[in-house]
């Protein structure tokens, strides 16, 4: 047999990694052959035994964990969390975030102030995706002072906690009296889309800043408050800023508030564009009494702008972008 030939037949005839890695996980103890693979193959090991470990939760998750501690990979890991080299350090996260908590919850905290970004990422969807309540609140926190794109980047992994964030972490924010990150937590609460129980909405349509009143009412039709909203919203559509109003008369047609619908009509007839044009897409959203308000507005012809709004959420319409078949 060829040098060549025999080197093939060494090779196949190694132990397969992720056969005894999928053993070991179900509960096998094959942790001498691992070890060996481990001293002979150990790139191969690693690569193996974190892909694994990404797909995996549970027990099987805990015990692939203690046997990335025993073979020193942990280690390796957290070594690597501190590289000097950003990449580095968001790949070892990325492996330290697949292991049971608490086996590097350490290291992954620490990293909640890397000066990177991509790093700061890793770290709090580890939080996210393996800590306790406590841990998820914590992200929730960081979350919200941090730049949009970080924020952008974790609202998936954040929403599915959202029921547990409107317990204690939503409200905190909501009350205080911090601006940005009040935006930031309704901007995160637009994203999800999901009815959350949030009492402290209300006070926020009646904030000193515009832009946290607009904010709010972006966020209004996701509150499942026992708290009515509808006050804060009617006084909303005769707001004195026109990005408030414009947005009043988006939430209550999403909230389909029959009692805004003469305040929106008012808002058609402004000279503000924006105001008008928002006012209009409104009561093409209200159905067909919105429908029907529109249509007499156009024949009207209030002003130029209104008009022209009007027409556009007309052919809108007439397009199906705003479901008039369903009108």
């Amino acid at each position: 047999m060829s040098w060549a030939a025999k080197l093939g037949s060494q090779r196949h005839a190694k132990p397969p990694i992720r056969e005894l890695l999928a053993a070991h996980a179900a509960g096998e103890d094959r942790l001498p052959e691992l070890t060996r693979c481990h001293d002979q193959r150990p790139d191969e090991m690693e690569s193996c035994l974190a892909g694994m470990l990404a797909s995996v939760t549970g027990g099987t998750q805990e015990r692939l964990s203690r046997l990335a501690a025993g073979l020193g990979l942990v280690h390796r890991w957290q070594e690597q969390a501190r590289s000097p080299d950003p990449e580095v350090r968001a790949k070892a996260l990325a492996r330290l975030a697949d292991l049971s908590w608490g086996v590097a919850d350490s290291t992954l905290m620490m990293a909640l102030a890397d000066p990177e970004e991509p790093v700061r990422i890793q770290a709090q969807r580890a939080l996210l995706r393996a800590g306790g309540a406590r841990d998820v609140e914590q992200a929730f926190e960081l979350a919200v002072t941090q730049p949009p794109s970080i924020r952008s980047a974790l609202s998936a992994e954040l929403a599915e906690h959202a029921l547990t964030l409107a317990e204690t972490a939503i409200p905190a924010v909501l009350r205080s009296g911090n601006a940005e990150h009040i935006a930031a937590a309704l901007e995160l609460i637009e994203g999800w889309g999901k009815g959350l129980p949030l009492p402290d909405l209300a006070p926020l349509l009646m904030h000193e800043q515009p832009a946290i009143r607009a904010r709010a009412l972006r966020a209004l039709p996701y509150a499942s408050s026992e708290h009515s909203l509808e006050a804060g919203l009617l006084r909303a559509l005769r707001d004195e800023a026109a990005e408030v109003r414009a947005t009043a008369c988006r939430a209550a047609a999403r909230l389909q508030l029959a009692p805004a619908l003469p305040a929106v009509v008012e808002c058609l007839r402004e000279p503000e564009p924006g105001v008008a044009r928002d006012a209009a897409l409104a009561l093409a959203e209200f159905g067909p009494a919105g429908l029907v308000a529109l249509e007499r507005e156009v024949r009207l012809g209030w002003n130029p702008a209104m008009a022209a709004a009007a027409l556009e959420a007309v052919e809108s319409l007439r397009n199906e972008r705003y479901g008039y078949a369903r009108l």
